[in-house]
């Protein structure tokens, strides 16, 4: 045969196309038994989600959404509350830094029992009082008001330790009393039992 194929090369070409019809023949035969398989589950209703619970799962995530989108908006929100206590902190800054802020005019609010402000407000006294003793000293001093008087700015701080040490004292003996007579009652119950 001129220009075509040998008869061998048509045989082998036909078991060839054999060959894969039998294949393509096997692997449709494999899909449709698939296909049967989830056809009888749908209809069961197992295998595959059921309608209900894809019902349920999708309501879900419109609420999560929807709280999402809640969430974002509210975050926007205290951003931008955040960025405008920011300016308002530093333009406050700045004017305290320029000597802007007027006691008279405006308040710094603070808690009532502030322990830092107690302990400016003793140091404060403290400080007042020493100024009071160094310039009653220099008084003193100056003055010649003889070579034993003490400055009663002085005097007076002294009596005011002595008194408060005093109160400490009887605080720390009676605490010591009490201590004492409950160790010599727990002794007396113990001896007795």
């Amino acid at each position: 045969m001129p220009g075509g194929l040998g008869s061998s090369d048509h045989s082998a070409r036909i078991r060839q196309l054999e060959h894969l019809v039998k294949e393509y023949k096997a692997e449709l035969e494999s899909h449709s038994r698939d296909s049967r398989d989830i056809e009888e589950k749908i209809a069961k209703g197992q295998g595959l989600v059921k309608q209900s619970v894809l019902d349920e799962a999708q309501s879900q995530i419109t609420s999560l959404q929807h709280q999402i989108t809640s969430f974002e908006s509210t975050l926007s929100e205290l951003q931008n509350a955040n960025t405008t206590l920011d300016a308002e902190i530093n333009d406050l800054m700045r004017r305290v830094a320029s000597g802007e802020y007027n006691p008279k005019s405006e308040r710094v609010i603070e808690f009532q029992n502030n322990p830092a402000a107690k302990i400016m407000a003793v140091r404060n006294q403290v400080l007042e009082d020493l100024r009071k003793e160094n310039e009653a000293l220099l008084r003193s001093g100056g003055g010649g008001g003889g070579e034993g008087s003490v400055p009663r700015e002085s005097w007076e701080r002294l009596c005011k330790e002595k008194e408060e040490l005093e109160k400490g004292h009887a605080k720390r003996l009676m605490r010591l009393k009490e201590v004492s007579s409950g160790v010599s009652t727990h002794r007396r119950c113990h001896r007795w039992s």
